[in-house]
Formats: structure tokens, sequence, C-alpha cells
């Protein structure tokens, strides 16, 4: 991953104290810009900025995503599980095996089901509500037509057709909420009304196949591939029955200002932000701070700009006239102000790696999302393009640490590629072992890795190498069998490295309480102790406290005994810690030598 520093640095001090200020209506400015590029896949990446502002610590991240590729194919992703279902956004990129993507729509909040509040297409297929826009324009689309992606606000007007004439409105194509108003419903959306019927209760189905009504029934029906079905509530049948029977012809008639027939892909969000390179009016509305999702277009509309910035937490959010210039900034010409708050998501997969959550999300844990858009990598594995060395930031002075090295083709597939095949370098303070690298001093480690086969694929990483002084476990104490979780190793400047057990030199004392089974500690006998895990210089005690029920020892370890001259001179010997021994005594009683001992028992 590589790193690009932009901006003039503040000073620590007027950085912390900027990270409490949050303004709501005066624009921030940026004081200093830490920004991260990783490559997802052909022209396609992953911008990662944390900048220091006037309102504070903004972490903003982008997908940049290529829309004239054949192999990448961008998407609307709903709920593969159940109709109308919302789902977390990783749930609902994994169900399509996706690259990377953010939250969509706007939806209602309450329940397990809703609807997206706006357009959506999937494949030409078409959802929609059908008061969107109407009177007012106040959620805008993004289109993939055949003529190319634009952002318009589509005004859609839907009714059904009874023997060529106009019968009734029908509000919504796709989506059910609570049957207030009739539904179509296609066989791409929903194969069968089981589901809805569960959820719903009973409602009046009108089923269309081949232009022709074929039944009405309050009963489960399929839907019909050349057809559709009219789902509505009973008080809705009543209102409409006398002009529906079967063998009626019947057709669904959806217009809008736009090209409807063209368009193959399509979600909504709020208010264009962004037009032509302008910053819209509709900015206004929006001027508290908030984790925003956005979404745009560059000029030449070949390019999709998906965007989080975080907020109501360690990130200050941004105001929909901030978001504008941040997209701006990343090269958008038009945006769309998506569903944000604690709906803002962005999940992607990186290079070698599962699905993952990419932003701060508000919340703590992903919201369930009604829809989604993102990238769907369709290429098939090429020939290597790229590899890459994967080592921890920092290592350990004197101890082997593994790392490993993936390639890639142009799409960042993973490609298989043998060790044999590869020309690996390390520079002078660290030599290459069967077991990884070793340091043999403290300072910045390079290793290259080039690839002999083909000429121009390498690359360079760089590991700091360590002196450990400390060892932290996930146990400050054992009474019993334990795991010792994620063992940690410190420097006395604060870096962190992550050991392994069998980096370690591990000691229980005395040896009949038990003995280490690689990261667990196995306690066998009874009584108190401890664990010395060792490395280099670095110590670190875990005392063990396995008691035996029936007695109660006079001394907490039994390893120390106190002797006095004379006999007659109190005193105690005992551990006030695994690594502290407190010696007490009384000399008060008399003028004369006295003298007061610690005796150490041999532990084995």
């Amino acid at each position: 991953m590589k790193k690009i520093i932009k901006g003039v640095a503040a000073s620590l001090g007027v950085a912390a104290i900027l990270s409490t200020i949050h303004s709501y209506n005066v624009e921030a400015k940026t004081f200093y810009e830490n920004r991260e590029t990783t490559r997802l896949s052909r022209n396609t990446y992953l911008h990662q900025s944390t900048r220091v502002t006037s309102a504070g610590i903004v972490d903003i991240n982008v997908l940049e995503i290529p829309m004239d590729d054949p192999n990448l194919e961008i998407a609307v992703f709903n709920s593969q599980t159940e109709f109308g279902l919302k789902q977390p956004l990783t749930t609902l990129l994994n169900q399509q095996d996706a690259l990377a993507g953010v939250n969509g729509d706007f939806f209602g909040l309450a329940g397990t089901h809703s609807v997206p509040l706006g357009f959506e297409a999937i494949n030409g297929h078409l959802s929609i509500h059908q008061d969107l826009n109407q009177p007012n324009a106040t959620s805008a689309s993004l289109v993939m037509h055949s003529g190319g992606a634009f952002i318009q606000y589509i005004r859609p007007e839907v009714s059904l057709l009874l023997n060529g004439q106009p019968a009734f409105n029908v509000g919504m194509v796709n989506m059910v909420t609570t049957l207030a108003f009739p539904s179509f419903i296609t066989y791409e959306y929903l194969q069968s009304t089981a589901s809805l019927d569960a959820r719903l209760g009973r409602s009046y189905k009108v089923v269309v196949q081949n232009g022709v009504i074929t039944a009405i029934t309050h009963f489960t029906v399929d839907v019909p591939q050349n057809g559709f079905v009219v789902v509505m509530s009973p008080q809705t049948f009543a209102t409409y029955r006398h002009h529906l029977y079967v063998g009626q012809r019947a057709e669904m008639n959806i217009t809008a200002n736009i090209d409807l027939d063209a368009v193959h892909t399509a979600i909504s969000g709020g208010y264009r932000i962004l037009s032509f390179g302008e910053i819209s009016n509709a900015v206004s509305r929006g001027t508290a701070r908030h984790p925003r999702t956005l979404l745009g277009l560059n000029q030449a509309g070949d390019r999709l700009i998906l965007m989080t910035i975080d907020g109501r937490g360690y990130s200050a959010g941004a105001s929909l006239r901030e978001a504008a210039l941040f997209m701006q900034e990343f090269g958008a010409f038009h945006a769309i102000n998506m569903d944000g708050g604690g709906s803002t998501t962005m999940a992607a997969s990186l290079p070698g790696e599962a699905m993952q959550v990419i932003n701060t999300v508000s919340d703590r844990w992903q919201r369930s999302i009604i829809n989604a858009i993102g990238v769907i990598n369709n290429s098939i594995t090429g020939e290597v393009a790229y590899i890459q060395i994967n080592i921890a930031e920092n290592i350990a002075v004197g101890v082997a640490t593994p790392f490993t090295i993936n390639a890639f083709d142009s799409y960042m597939n993973p490609v298989f590629i043998g060790l044999d095949t590869l020309s690996i370098n390390i520079s002078d303070n660290a030599v290459l072992t069967p077991y990884g690298i070793v340091a043999n001093q403290p300072g910045e480690v390079f290793v290259v890795a080039y690839a002999m086969f083909r000429r121009g694929v390498y690359d360079v990483a760089t590991t700091n190498a360590v002196e450990i002084t400390q060892i932290s476990t996930n146990v400050n104490r054992a009474s019993g069998n334990a795991s010792l979780g994620n063992l940690r190793g410190y420097s006395n400047y604060g870096h962190m490295v992550p050991l392994t057990y069998c980096m370690l030199t591990f000691t229980v004392y005395p040896h009949h309480l038990g003995h280490m089974a690689g990261n667990n500690l196995v306690v066998t006998g009874e009584g108190n102790g401890w664990l010395e895990i060792t490395l280099g210089q670095a110590r670190r005690i875990v005392p063990i406290e396995q008691l035996n029920q029936q007695t109660t020892p006079i001394d907490p370890i039994g390893l120390l005994s106190f002797a006095s001259y004379p006999a007659t001179v109190e005193g105690r010997a005992f551990y006030t810690t695994p690594t502290i021994i407190t010696l007490t005594y009384d000399f008060a009683a008399s003028q004369a030598t006295q003298g007061a001992f610690l005796n150490f028992a041999d532990p084995r």
C-alpha cells in the first residue's frame, strides 16, 4: 500500500484543539492530509484520506471505478434472501460476489423489511415509487442508459390499463410495504407471493399473463414470467373490483421523463449536490455535519465515484456543501447525496482478502439497509502483473518473522506463483532464513522481491526492527487452563510487534503446576506459582492460582520462608506480586543486635 502525503502539517497542539471543534455553518479548511491509495482491480482504486480541518479530524474513503471496462460491472444490489429484506452491506455484496460498494437509497427504518424510496433498475428491471419527485424534485438518480450514464430527477407515472384504457394508478412497481397502495410485481423481482402473504397477511392478487387477466384471488400465486401480478389490500380491491374480470386485457403502463426501455441499471438517493461541476442550492438543506455517503460521475461520464465521510465520533462528518467540495476534489462533475448517518458504510475486498468494512460506521456495527451500489469483477484470471510483499509493520530483533508474497493479474485476481520464480533480497541489517526474516539490529529493514520470469514485476516493502522490552497477553492471572490470546511485544518507544508462541520461551514454576501446549496454559497440579514468558531480555509473569480447596497455605506461593536472630524477632516474608517480594520485621523490642532473613526454597 503506497502512501501520498499532502498539505501543510499543523502543530500537534493545534490539531488537538481543532479536533474538539464542530462548526455547523462555516466551511471547514484542511490543514493537513494523509492519503493512502490501494489498487482493487484494473483502474479501480480505494483512496483513504484522513485530514486535519478547522472542524476537526475528517476520515474520507473513496471508490474510483471505471464504467467502460467490459470486465467490471457496475451493479445495484438488494437482498437475494427475501424480497424487501434489509441486510448489512457486506451481506448484500457477498451474495453476488461483488468487489466493493457503498450503501444506497433512503428507506424506512422500522421493521425488518422496507423499500427504497426512489427509483431502482437491476438488469433492466424497474422498481419505482409512483410519487417519486411529485411535485418537488427531492430524489436524484444515477441512470446507466444505452446512451451512457447520467444523473437526473426521474418523474415516473404508473397505471394499470384495462382493454387499452387507464383503470387506476398503481403506487409502486416491485415494492410492497403495507399494501396501502396497489403494487405491480414482476417475475424478475419475485417468483411467488408466498413470502408477502406470510409477512403481510391477506391480500388480493390480479394475475396477468400474456396481456390477459388469468386469475383474481386472495390466495398465494406464482408470478408469471411473461406477465405480472397486481397486489392490493382487501380495502383497495373492494374499491376497484368492479373494473376487473378474468379474460380482460391488461397491461402495465409506466412512463417517465426518460426512455425507461433503455435503462439497465439505476439507483436513487437524495438531492443532487453537484450539477455540471457547480454546487447546487440543495446543499443549504444540510448545514450540520453528519456521516455522508455520496455518489458521483466525472465530466466524461466514464468513472463512478463513491464516497463515505465518517462522522458522529472521532471523525467530524461534513455538511452537504463540504461533501460537494470533497467530491469535486476527487473528480466528480455530478453528484448525489445518498442515505447517510448510521447507514453510511463502505466495504471492499482488498487484494487477497475477504470482504470487509472500510470506513468506521457511526453505530459501531453495520446497519441493515435496503440496497447498495458497487462493482463486480467478472474478469478471467490472467498472467501475473503485480506481486505484493506482506510483512508486519514492526518485527522483533533476533526473532525469525515470517512474511508472504502474493501475486495478482491486472484485475487483482490472485495468481499462484512459486518461490523458485522469485528473487528476494533484503537489507544488510537482516538475514533471510527458512523461517522468515531475522533482523540483527534495530532499524528499518528493506525487502525486495522480483518476478524472474517477467520483467518489471516487483515489489518493495519495509518493516521496522525493534528491541522488545515488554510482553503482554490477554491473561493477567490464571486459575486453571487458559489461552494466552494475542501475544504482543513492545519496545521502549511504544512500537508494537505481534508475537507467536513459537517466538517465545515459556516456563512454569513450580514445574508440577502445568505446561504449555502451543498458545495454551495447561494446569495439571495444585498450588500457586507463575508462568514466565521471555523473549531476549523481555520478561512477563502470569500468576497461577490453582488452590486445593481443603487447605489454606500460610504463604501464598510456598517458596519463601522467614528467619530471624534472635528467634523472638517477629516478621514475615511473602510475595506482594509475582515479581515483588516483601519482608516485614519488628526490631523495636530490643536494642541488641537483631536480624531478619529471607530464605528461598529451590523451586525444582
